[in-house]
């Protein structure tokens, strides 16, 4: 009898945790760096840096311009899988796919890191102004909510529909063309220091998904993107990420996969 009800509630047990099991399968793995298929590792110095990074890895910018003002990469996700002969298409999609575009760089000191991020979202230093409105003052976004662990200021449509009016632009789709950047929504994370951890700029929410348009003969394909901020303290290294903001409900395994790759590249070199 003790035996039946133990078996009955081992099966209870699992039935209970098929869900979570289903979804932790769902999770693609991470890409090894160390596989043949991420290509000959090369060796990259930007600012006294060295990084050992696999070809597949390499963006065309730094292999064309150099590392002087940084080293650029990519990578798809899910996984931070490198370029190689079977996914070579998928670098090239129109609207970027699931491609991401990372750049490295370098600061002198860590105060100059937190300072950086500091000025690129605290609230309260776009805050210092309220009763003057600029486009790019983000004292006019709305706060308070949360969403994927990050703190959250949007848009306010109206008030840049208004900007619209003034400006005499005809169509809000305009904004896309119109000083990128000031039409973002904000999202940052501070550490348990109330420094600025990660910092993402995405396209608003308000603009959706504009459509494909032909420009110059050519299809064009405007998605929203996010432009996704990082420190990594032990390279004196701030990152930028750009990928589609469908993506950003990854923002936290993107840069912990990204920050992983990074230091291993930068042991390998050593």
């Amino acid at each position: 009898m003790i035996w039946k009800s133990m078996r009955a509630f081992a099966l209870l047990v699992v039935l209970l945790l098929l869900p979570f099991m289903a979804m932790a399968e769902e999770k693609a793995p991470m890409f090894d760096p160390d596989s043949p298929l991420a290509g000959a590792p090369e060796i990259l110095i930007s600012e006294g840096k060295k990084f050992r990074v696999p070809s597949g890895y390499i963006h065309q910018r730094t292999r064309n311009y150099g590392t002087k003002h940084g080293i650029d990469l990519w990578m798809l996700w899910p996984g931070l899988v490198p370029q190689h002969d079977g996914n070579t298409i998928a670098f090239h999609t129109p609207g970027g796919g699931a491609k991401l575009d990372t750049r490295v760089k370098f600061y002198s000191s860590q105060e100059a890191s937190v300072s950086f991020l500091w000025k690129m979202a605290h609230p309260e230093y776009f805050r210092e102004s309220p009763d003057k409105w600029l486009p790019q003052d983000f004292s006019q976004r709305q706060w308070g909510e949360s969403i994927y662990g990050l703190e959250a200021g949007y848009i306010d449509i109206n008030k840049v529909i208004r900007w619209l009016s003034l400006s005499r632009m005809e169509n809000i789709d305009e904004l896309d063309e119109f000083e990128k950047g000031r039409w973002d929504d904000l999202f940052y994370q501070e550490d348990k220091t109330g420094h600025m951890k990660t910092v993402i700029h995405c396209t608003t929410r308000e603009l959706g998904d504009p459509p494909e348009e032909m420009i110059d003969g050519k299809n064009i394909v405007r998605v929203p993107y996010c432009n996704h901020i990082m420190i990594i303290p032990e390279l004196s290294a701030y990152i930028t990420i750009d990928y589609r903001r469908v993506f950003l409900k990854d923002w936290n395994e993107i840069e912990y996969g990204v920050r992983l790759l990074l230091l291993k590249f930068s042991n390998d070199a050593k």
